[in-house]
């Protein structure tokens, strides 16, 4: 007999008399070690989805701290403990091996395979033994003498950052193209455990092999894969923070806590193959809504995070449900866990183009859900059985101390639950019990018998046969054309393409049934074929007519891979399918990157085609691809190219001239000293006399590869642009344009021109342009100029005066004696500006400008009690909407909409109370949201940005902030990389909002109209 509960969303269970009568006697009979009762009223507290059942498989004292399990081959259970989470590094952690005794199918003892890990974070079957991720290092354990022990421990890789843990190394996976993959992130900036967690890692490698590969500090922070025997290793093209899974055809997808789902489109090798290509991003963000809201049933939760309650902010564990035993609904499922909300969601999948959607399966309501707040799923696992198991660390406490308030720190809650630990098993209504423990045994069958295992409608079945066989020694004919058979002629799907991969594991790739699957009905297997064909073209030439062939496919997957594939084939019959492929999916800027990795050298004439062929599709996606193409020819830098690449936009219609300068100004570097004077003077002229797109594009590349040499010409050009800015008739962006040329000029003799614009009656832009002139210009009489003039400029011209300062320690000083003076009143300084004053290069300037920001002791909360009476004050919505269009809308947006992207969406703080709102508004710097830390980049070119992360991919990242066209950076011009422990929101809000606003800026926040203020 087994403890059997389960309910649905419309069906709470109550834990009546009778229940605990069977439960009391089903103690009696077992010998099973039996949780404590909490852990048995937990099944009760669940609402699971209509049609589904939960049961408890196993709990302390068996375990404790689960994040991890493995069942291999013979049914043996065995889990990861990580006990020492958050801070203990005292190697407390282990691998127990679950048993069942008595034959129930549930397990009744537990042993420990291995022990003395530091913070061991993922496990799987290889071999004999087990692949174990335990940063900085990736182990082997194998138990060689049969004791249940494991005395092999061998370090297959090290090198990993040993930074917080929850962003440490994880999760290993074995690939549907036999590669080991291993989840891994960035090393996180941690300031209060520093000396704990501030390992940042070193040069991944395997230290058995003397000239092995060799990946980068931390492997890039990006995912890893890795070849064992082979002494393969790579870096992916993403990263993830804890989790990663694989759909039935190899589509890679992760999960970084409040960014729940990615997919990671384009592989590291395609982008590699063309290192001059600047890639802005390599996954896609599924959710098709701007705003995770989740729905917990948990009953009055701590919530230690201050940011992002109601929202996912924890998002782990992820896992596509191929076990095949749910409903067919169940089938393109990708299960999260949200351990903060605790919960389990499950997100239907969609094809959109070369990539994917997700929409949650029930709206309003969770997959699963628990009353208990110690319910902290981490992690999913299919079960032989078809079940989908769920690992439940089972802690008071999950985040991580470096965001929470020393009191909770110093309150001994940290390690509340480190003796407490389960696995629920999850099954369709009416499923049969688990009868597979310690009961499968296929180690002991020959490799002939594992094959039918291939085609099993279970990918726990078809995953585990593969491996075997791929590490098998004995390849026999019979076993070969075993595998082709179903390779061949397999009912399932998934089993064909499991067949075409274990043969190509054995080496016994056969390219016949290769033809085959290139044309199979299923494009999954002609996606995977496209794949596996590549692997061979150099061998089998002939498979390139057969890859050609498919230029026409009708799935957009295929023709995505077709086109990554193509790109390393060289002659006119491939070059026209790429860009028959790329017209085809235009509009698709996964569709450029893809085009656009092909091997280097066929730039140019793909430019000449481009401007010919895309001229009248500029709007479906014909600009922007033209822009990327000419960023990769600026990037490039050669002479010859640069030069006939200018010289063809003299032809061109100005809008295609627009996106082609644009893309070039965005490529090229400022080291670039190729382009001849003719062309540079063709972009001084264009600087003056074309559109506004042409004249900030050209302006942008001669401010980087500089103005031509000729006085004459030079002279001619100044003449010319003074006259534009006297034009008070004329446009007033093609006056500041003129002033910008001026500034690049950098003639003193422009400085009275300059000086003569800083008034009230000249446009903001003018003002702007002028000010940057000023700062060219060495010493601080102009910053004394400046400053003199502070009290006539708008917000805008402030934030250009003050970044004008920032690379000027002297001018930054000058600046702050004002502040301290009071002729300059801090609360009229932005927040973009107060960033750029913390973070200067001066430390001098760092340390005064903290000082004189920081809030006084106890100031802040003061300022809350003074604002407290608006928690009980009824707000106006509509009169809300006002306050947060004039206050909140310049960093935020609400539900995706009316704001600026830059910080949380503040959709995502409705379902918290207004007190806690009102806390994180007028004392920001509590708490962080994941994800909006500010950034400042420095770069070889010493340029220097800030802002938040928006987006990262292996060749750049993307930071975003106020009043700033996004900045995509190259890794290879990053020469410094730091992130501010300050908050994206600024203190002050409260001197332009009195408590009445502040009520009505609540109520809208809250979305409550007059009737219903409840909190």
């Amino acid at each position: 007999m087994r403890l059997f509960l389960a309910n649905h969303f419309s069906q709470p269970v109550s834990f009546s008399f009778v229940t605990a009568l069977v439960i009391a006697i089903f103690l009696g009979a077992s010998c099973t070690p039996l949780p404590e009762r909490d852990s048995i009223e937990a099944v009760v507290q669940f609402t699971i989805q209509e049609g589904f059942e939960i049961e408890l498989f196993a709990a302390e004292p068996l375990i404790q701290d689960p994040v991890d399990m493995e069942i291999d081959e013979d049914g043996r259970l065995f889990v990861v403990e990580m006990p020492g989470y958050p801070l203990d590094l005292g190697r407390s952690g282990r691998i127990k091996q679950l048993i069942d005794t008595d034959q129930d199918g549930y397990p009744d003892q537990s042993i420990i395979f291995a022990d003395s890990l530091l913070l061991p974070s993922g496990i799987m079957r290889w071999k004999k033994g087990f692949i174990v991720t335990d940063t900085p290092e990736v182990l082997y354990l194998e138990d060689s003498d049969g004791d249940g022990k494991a005395d092999v421990r061998e370090v297959l890789l090290t090198g990993f950052a040993l930074s917080n843990p929850q962003h440490n190394l994880n999760n290993p996976n074995y690939g549907l193209d036999n590669w080991i993959y291993l989840a891994n992130e960035g090393y996180f900036t941690t300031v209060d455990y520093k000396d704990l967690f501030g390992d940042e890692g070193a040069k991944v490698h395997f230290p058995g092999i003397a000239d092995g590969p060799v990946l980068p500090q931390n492997a890039g922070d990006r995912n890893v894969r890795f070849k064992p025997d082979e002494g393969a290793l790579e870096m992916c093209a993403a990263s993830t923070q804890f989790g990663q899974a694989f759909d039935p055809w190899g589509h890679h997808f992760q999960t970084s806590n409040f960014h729940p789902l990615w997919h990671e489109v384009i592989a590291a090798r395609y982008l590699q193959r063309n290192p001059d290509l600047l890639a802005a991003e390599a996954t896609q963000y599924l959710p098709d809504e701007p705003i995770n809201e989740v729905f917990p049933t948990s009953q009055s939760p701590e919530h230690q995070l201050l940011t992002d309650v109601g929202v996912i902010t924890s998002g782990c564990g992820i896992n596509w449900y191929a076990g095949g035993a749910f409903p067919k609904s169940f089938n393109e499922v990708l299960f999260l866990c949200e351990p903060v909300h605790n919960l389990v969601q499950a997100n239907k999948i969609t094809a959109q183009g070369p990539t994917f959607s997700a929409h949650r399966i029930q709206e309003g309501e969770e997959f699963l859900s628990s009353t208990d707040t110690w319910f902290r799923p981490s992690n999913t696992y299919i079960g032989p059985d078809g079940a989908l198991y769920l690992i439940d660390y089972h802690r008071r406490i999950i985040e991580h101390p470096e965001w929470m308030s020393d009191e909770v720190n110093e309150s001994g809650q940290l390690y509340e639950g480190t003796d407490k630990g389960r696995i629920y098993r999850i099954t369709s209504t009416g499923a049969k019990p688990a009868k597979w423990l310690d009961q499968l045994a296929l180690s002991p069958q020959s490799p002939l018998e594992w094959v039918p295992h291939l085609n099993d409608r279970n990918s726990w079945w078809r995953e585990t046969a593969q491996r075997l066989i791929v590490n098998t020694a004995q390849v026999t004919k019979e076993l070969v054309a075993a595998i082709k058979q179903v390779a061949a002629s397999a009912e399932g799907q998934a089993g064909r393409v499991h067949a075409l991969w274990t043969l190509e594991g054995l080496a016994r790739t056969d390219t016949a049934l290769l033809k085959q699957a290139l044309a199979d009905p299923e494009a999954g297997i002609r996606e995977n074929a496209i794949q596996l064909a590549e692997l061979h073209l150099l061998d089998y030439p002939a498979l390139a007519d057969d890859l050609l062939n498919l230029a026409d496919d009708p799935n957009a997957r295929v023709r995505f891979q077709l086109l990554c594939t193509l790109g390393d084939l060289e002659g006119a019959k491939a070059r026209e399918v790429r860009e028959r492929l790329l017209v085809r999916d235009l509009e698709s800027n996964w569709t450029h990157l893809a085009a656009l990795s092909a091997t280097p050298g066929q730039e140019l004439a793909l430019f000449q085609w481009a401007t010919e062929e895309l001229a009248n599709r500029i709007d479906e996606g014909g600009g922007d691809f033209i822009k990327n193409l000419s960023a990769l020819i600026g990037r490039k830098g050669q002479t010859f190219e640069l030069n006939t690449f200018i010289a063809q936009l003299q032809t061109l219609p100005a809008n295609l001239k627009a996106f082609a300068l644009s893309g070039l100004a965005q490529g090229v570097s400022g080291k670039t000293n190729g382009i001849s004077v003719k062309h540079k003077e063709q972009l001084s002229t264009w600087s003056l006399d074309e559109n506004e797109n042409i004249r900030a594009a050209s302006l942008g590349l001669l401010a980087k590869v500089g103005l031509p040499a000729s006085r004459k010409f030079l002279n001619e050009l100044q003449k010319v642009a003074l006259e534009r800015v006297a034009n008070d008739k004329a446009d007033e962006q093609l006056r500041a344009d003129a002033l910008h040329l001026l500034s690049i000029l950098n003639t003193t003799g422009t400085q009275a021109l300059f000086k003569d614009q800083i008034q009230a009656s000249t446009p903001a832009v003018m003002q702007q342009a002028s000010i940057r002139g000023l700062a060219q210009i060495k010493g601080i009489d102009n910053a004394k100029f400046l400053l003199g003039k502070w009290d006539q400029l708008t917000p805008s011209v402030r934030a250009t005066l003050v970044s004008s300062f920032r690379p000027y320690p002297d001018r930054m000083h000058l600046f702050l004696t004002a502040i301290e003076a009071g002729t300059i009143a801090a609360q009229g300084i932005g927040p973009k500006q107060v960033f750029e004053i913390l973070k200067n290069d001066d430390k001098s300037v760092r340390r005064r400008a903290t000082l004189l920001f920081k809030p006084q002791e106890g100031e802040r909360e003061a300022v809350l009690a003074q604002y407290q009476p608006t928690l009980d004050q009824v707000g106006d919505f509509a009169q809300g909407k006002m306050v947060f269009e004039a206050e909140c809308a310049s960093c935020h947006q609400l539900g995706g909409e009316n704001g600026f992207p830059l910080g949380p969406d503040l959709a995502s703080i409705r379902n918290r109370t207004k007190a806690s709102i009102l806390h994180d508004i007028l004392i920001p710097n509590a708490a962080i949201a994941d994800g909006y830390d500010v950034w400042t980049v420095k770069t070889t070119e010493e340029a220097e940005y800030s802002g938040i992360i928006a987006q990262e991919s292996p060749s750049s990242i993307t930071l975003r902030f106020l009043e700033v066209e996004d900045q995509v950076i190259s890794r290879g011009n990053i020469e410094r990389l730091s992130s501010a422990p300050t908050s994206l929101m600024t203190t002050g809000l409260e001197e332009n909002i009195d408590l009445q606003e502040m009520a009505n800026l609540l109520a809208f926040l809250k979305n409550q109209k007059k009737e219903d203020q409840s909190d």
